[in-house]
């Protein structure tokens, strides 16, 4: 606790000395802008390192089956910071992957790692030859070529 009071108090001095020494008027010098200079400045990058690589799509299979963070924690019963954490990057602990995978109604774990729009293109494809393979690639990029610009 001490050590958060004194790395914030330094952030606050860091943030106003430069006001002040400029011919700053101190009296311009709001708690809501130092709060914003000190959140933005300081506290961020120290987590912005902590904050882990995204290696699943939790995110996009809850808005893919409509769901919402709180329909996780009320249906696996963990806590709420829990699934905030899940769908910042992190991984669900084991005792909960495999509910979790249920709960979205997944065929494999290993699904979690793929996107949404991915799982029914590797359905399409399976069980196909390498020739409906490459005959499907190649009727998509007629039908669909690169730089049509019709995104809207």
């Amino acid at each position: 606790m001490l050590a958060t009071v004194a790395y914030n108090a330094t952030s606050v001095k860091a943030y106003v000395a430069p006001h002040l020494n400029d011919g700053g008027d101190p009296d311009k010098i709001t708690l809501h802008s130092m709060k914003q200079s000190v959140s933005r400045n300081a506290v961020t990058p120290i987590h912005r390192e902590q904050t882990p690589p995204k290696n699943h799509y939790l995110f996009e299979w809850l808005g893919n089956r409509g769901l919402r963070q709180a329909d996780v924690v009320r249906a696996l019963c963990v806590d709420k910071a829990t699934v905030s954490r899940w769908c910042a990057g992190y991984m669900p602990e084991n005792k909960n992957l495999g509910p979790l995978i249920a709960y979205l109604q997944l065929e494999s774990p290993s699904d979690l790692f793929r996107h949404p729009d991915d799982t029914w293109m590797r359905k399409f494809f399976e069980g196909r030859s390498k020739d409906e393979k490459e005959h499907i690639r190649r009727s998509l990029e007629v039908t669909f070529p690169k730089g049509n610009g019709t995104d809207g």
